[in-house]
């Protein structure tokens, strides 16, 4: 993902491993068996690449040394609200896992990003 392409700012990769679970039928009043008892279970990846900011740099006030000070905190801040690029393996259509389609997902709607696409999900760009 990071080899052949170039940031301008610290990028940070989140990969997630879920599961979908779908009940198989719907719950009867009379059956003693719970809706959570047979499921469809669909196993997924999330991957979401978002960028760092740098902290906000503070003044703050010790009231026992009665002096202002300088607030250093030196962990970087992941932008999660607006993420640079991402994708979901498998796509589910109609509540079934499609294992023949990813879902890219771009930071901006109309600036997607073709090495991505290409050459790391092995995909070709399809839009329904």
């Amino acid at each position: 993902m990071l080899k052949d392409k170039q940031y301008e700012m610290d990028i940070v990769v989140t990969f997630i491993r879920g599961e979908y679970m779908k009940p198989m039928k719907r719950r009867s009043e009379e059956s003693e068996e719970s809706e959570r008892d047979t499921v469809y279970s669909h196993p997924f990846i999330l991957c979401s690449m978002n960028k760092t900011q740098d902290p906000k740099k503070e003044l703050l006030f010790d009231y026992v040394e009665k002096e202002f000070k300088y607030n250093f905190v030196v962990d970087p801040i992941i932008n999660l609200k607006q993420p640079v690029s991402g994708f979901l393996f498998p796509c589910f259509t109609d509540n079934a896992a499609d294992v023949n389609h990813v879902l890219y997902s771009a930071g901006k709607a109309y600036e997607l990003n073709y090495h991505f696409i290409e050459e790391v999900l092995n995909a070709e760009e399809t839009i329904y």
